[in-house]
């Protein structure tokens, strides 16, 4: 692993982790793929916080918190259109969220009232 991304891995962190978007930051900075700063803090031992897609950190809805609620249109019909093996790929469901103009965590929020797992993380998290 490069020395430059591993000090700047284990500032950005400060002992808690880093979340999604700062990892995502930290790939651009250091023109690397996302899934080599994914690989860099697992072997650094460094959390990924706060998922955009929800999947899991502090911004992720709950069940409860979706519980009554509807998939919206037209990400529902989006989501649908774009399955692989019955889930939804993150790099899909983050041009979903640029093409529809909406944030990722809706996209993640009404996968999630789909029962549509998202796969593939960018940063190699799942």
């Amino acid at each position: 692993m490069e020395r430059a991304l591993a000090e700047e891995l284990k500032s950005a962190a400060q002992g808690k982790g880093i979340s999604c978007p700062g990892a995502w930051d930290i790939a651009k900075n250091h023109k690397v793929a996302r899934k080599v700063v994914g690989q860099a803090m697992d072997s650094l031992e460094i959390r990924i916080l706060d998922c955009q897609m929800r999947c899991f950190g502090a911004s992720k809805a709950t069940h409860q918190e979706l519980a009554g609620k509807q998939p919206e249109e037209p990400i529902r019909s989006a989501i649908l259109a774009h399955l692989d093996d019955g889930r939804l790929p993150c790099a899909v469901a983050h041009a979903l969220a640029r093409r529809l103009k909406v944030s990722p965590g809706q996209v993640g929020d009404t996968a999630t009232l789909m029962s549509v797992h998202i796969s593939r993380c960018q940063l190699g998290c799942f």
